[in-house]
């Protein structure tokens, strides 16, 4: 989806381009924020159901999986972003760098919430 809304920068078209990548900004924003989302629920699940009782029986202190899980949702958060970053390099929109801009912020942003949301948690 990602892929297929940024072919829409490359439009030179006088304001569509700008438009098209508006709707960019909020596409990618809203992929950031349901990672997020799926990332808490599935952390949520792997500490407190089933599969809870089994991680706490391997030999690795709780504080090395909480950072494990911090650096899993950092990498992935980061990989979206890379991939904006990559596709942005080709376009040659005026608002390439607002839509660069917005995807690290947010991907930090999330990564702030995600650190603190799942300290909550645990």
């Amino acid at each position: 989806i990602l892929c297929l809304l940024s072919f829409g920068t490359f439009i030179k078209i006088p304001f569509i381009g700008e438009i098209v990548s508006a709707i960019n900004i909020a596409v990618i924003s809203t992929f950031l924020a349901v990672n997020l989302i799926v990332s808490i629920i599935k952390f949520s699940l792997q500490i407190s159901k089933e599969q809870g009782k089994l991680l706490f029986t391997l030999p690795v202190n709780s504080w090395e999986y909480i950072i494990a899980k911090y650096i899993e949702f950092a990498i992935l958060q980061g990989s979206i972003v890379l991939v904006v970053y990559i596709i942005s390099i080709f376009s040659r929109n005026s608002m390439a760098n607002i839509i660069n801009l917005v995807s690290a912020s947010t991907a930090f942003g999330t990564l702030i919430a995600y650190i603190i949301i799942t300290s909550f948690i645990t």
